[in-house]
């Protein structure tokens, strides 16, 4: 699935602040409700558990992530114009876990 590159207005250096938004339609068939968390390989950082925030399932579908931050951050993905932030992929692996991915 496609996703875009989010942050918070506040993103650090250190990758805090920073995620990734997923479109409420493919949270609706990606995504289980009883989730807590997601699991996500993530180039050159491995596997990482990312916690599914109490708004993920409502107005804020964003995974959030120091890992990705660093991600993004590596690969020139970190900052970008108002309102168009970058295309990124999430693909689904099995159950809850998913790579990040260009």
């Amino acid at each position: 699935m496609n996703v875009t590159t989010w942050n918070n207005g506040k993103p650090k250096g250190s990758g805090s602040g920073y995620g990734v938004r997923i479109s409420k339609q493919d949270r609706d068939v990606y995504f289980n409700k009883a989730w807590t968390h997601v699991e996500i390989d993530i180039p050159g950082a491995g596997t990482v558990k990312a916690t599914l925030s109490k708004s993920f399932w409502g107005t804020c579908p964003e995974i959030r992530s120091r890992h990705i931050g660093t991600w993004l951050i590596s690969n020139g993905l970190a900052s970008w114009a108002k309102g168009s932030p970058h295309i990124v992929k999430l693909t689904k692996i099995r159950g809850s876990r998913f790579r990040l991915h260009r």
